[in-house]
């Protein structure tokens, strides 16, 4: 996802209409990881906080829901 967010995301949310330096830093950060956010280096320094705040929360996200959906998800398979 890294790799792709690197190269095609700015592309993609642009071609979506997406303006807004925050929308765009928060929708790169949460899906690409660390190198997708630092593709934002060379767009706008808002982009590139906001991505890293972005991957800070789905880190916590992640570790409060995952415990909690594992099993829900084991009864299903």
């Amino acid at each position: 996802t890294g790799m792709f967010g690197s190269t095609f995301n700015h592309k993609i949310l642009s071609w979506l209409g997406f303006k807004n330096d925050i929308a765009i830093g928060l929708a790169i950060g949460a899906s690409s990881h660390g190198l997708g956010t630092s593709a934002c280096v060379n767009k706008s320094a808002l982009q590139l906080a906001i991505g890293g705040v972005a991957i800070g929360l789905t880190s916590i996200a992640t570790s409060i829901l995952a415990p909690l959906l594992l099993p829900l998800l084991t009864n299903l398979f």
